[in-house]
C-alpha cells in the first residue's frame, strides 16, 4: 500500500509564505517518515488537472500544505477531484511572516491566478458569468458555472469574487479574506459586502455595467482569439485600391 502523501506547495509563483517555513516543514515530515512530495504550485496542477494530483489525495492519511483548507478544497475540484473526506489541508500562512524573497517567474509564462468555485457555496445566480471580460466562465448543465478557460483570468484581478453574493469565488493567491478562501463566519456581512461592491460600479447598475463592458471587450476578445490561434489578418484594401488606382 503506498503510504500517506503530504503534499507542499511552495506557492512559488506568489511566494505568500518564506521559503524557510516551507523547507522548515519539509524537514519535520521527513523526520517523521512521512513521504513529502514538494510541489511549485498547486494551483498550476489543479489548472492543468494534473493526473498525480489524484494519486497522491487518494492515499489514507493525505496531508496537503497549502493555503487556506476552503481553497484547497475548491482548487481539487477545480481538477476534477471530490477531495476525500479526510483531507488534513493545512494551511502555511497561518501566523507566517511576509515572505522576504520575490516570487519566481512560472516557466511558461504563465502566473496561475484563476478563480475556483466553492460548490457547497455557489448558488448558481451566474452573475459572475455575466461580469467577467475574459472568457474564464462557461454555464454548467446543473444551472452554475465552471472555469473552463483559467489562463485567460486577469492576473491578480478578484473583481468578480468581490460581487459574488455568496463568497462562492475563491482565488487561493489573493490576500483578501474570504477571498483567499478563508472561512465565513458572518453571511450578513458577505451579502453587505457583495451588495456595497456592485453599487460601487460606475452607475451602481450592474446589467448596464455589464452590457457596457461586453461591448468595449469584443473587440479585444476577437483579437486575442486570433492571437492564440496563430491567425494574422490581412489589413483590408482602400476604396482606390479596390478599383486599382493608387492608395
Amino acid at each position: 500500500m503506498s503510504a500517506p502523501a503530504a503534499i507542499v506547495c511552495r506557492c512559488a509563483y506568489a511566494r505568500p509564505v518564506p521559503a524557510a517555513r516551507v523547507d522548515g516543514i519539509v524537514r519535520e515530515l521527513a523526520a517523521s517518515g512521512a513521504e513529502a512530495i514538494v510541489v511549485d504550485d498547486l494551483c498550476a496542477l489543479a489548472a492543468r488537472r494534473d493526473p498525480r494530483l489524484a494519486e497522491w489525495a487518494a492515499r489514507p492519511g493525505a496531508r496537503l500544505f497549502a493555503c487556506q483548507p476552503r481553497a484547497v478544497r475548491s482548487l481539487l475540484r477545480a481538477a476534477g477531484l471530490e477531495p476525500p473526506a479526510g483531507l488534513d489541508a493545512v494551511n502555511l500562512r497561518d501566523g507566517a511572516a511576509p515572505a522576504a524573497e520575490p516570487a519566481a517567474a512560472p516557466p511558461d509564462g504563465w502566473l496561475p491566478w484563476f478563480p475556483a468555485i466553492d460548490r457547497e457555496r455557489c448558488t448558481g445566480c451566474r452573475q459572475c458569468l455575466g461580469f467577467c471580460l475574459f472568457g474564464v466562465y462557461e454555464p454548467d448543465a446543473g444551472g452554475g458555472v465552471r472555469v473552463t478557460r483559467p489562463e485567460q483570468c486577469k492576473p491578480n484581478c478578484p473583481a468578480c469574487a468581490r460581487i459574488c453574493p455568496a463568497a462562492a469565488i475563491v482565488f487561493p493567491k489573493c490576500p483578501e479574506s474570504p477571498i483567499d478562501g478563508a472561512p465565513i463566519v458572518d453571511e450578513e456581512a458577505i451579502r453587505e459586502r457583495a451588495r456595497a461592491a456592485r453599487e460601487g460600479l460606475p452607475g451602481g447598475d450592474l446589467r448596464a455595467v455589464l452590457a457596457e463592458r461586453r461591448r468595449r471587450a469584443r473587440p479585444a476578445l476577437v483579437d486575442r482569439e486570433r492571437l492564440a490561434a496563430g491567425a494574422t489578418a490581412a489589413p483590408a484594401p482602400s476604396d482606390a485600391a479596390r478599383r486599382g488606382g493608387a492608395p
